[in-house]
């Protein structure tokens, strides 16, 4: 059985610090989420986007991230 990896979206994620564990010293960190981004815009191109967005937002950007989702489908032979 063959199956087809379909587009349907992609998904910009920014990791930030928004504070430290006060019990433990440790980081804490949020996720913050963009969908419907475009599958045909380039990586360089969201991470200059997000390397921007991060610099306007008071939080400590930690990493960027691109999630790719696709739909799975038999290809019906």
């Amino acid at each position: 059985m063959a199956v087809i990896a379909i587009p349907s979206g992609d998904r910009l994620q920014l990791r930030v610090q928004v504070g430290i564990n006060p019990q433990n010293g440790n980081p804490v960190y949020s996720t913050r989420s963009w969908s419907r981004v475009k599958p045909g815009a380039s990586d360089e191109h969201l991470y200059e986007f997000a390397a921007k967005l991060g610099e306007l937002g008071a939080d400590a950007l930690e990493s960027i991230s691109r999630v790719k989702t696709v739909t799975l489908v038999d290809d019906g032979n």
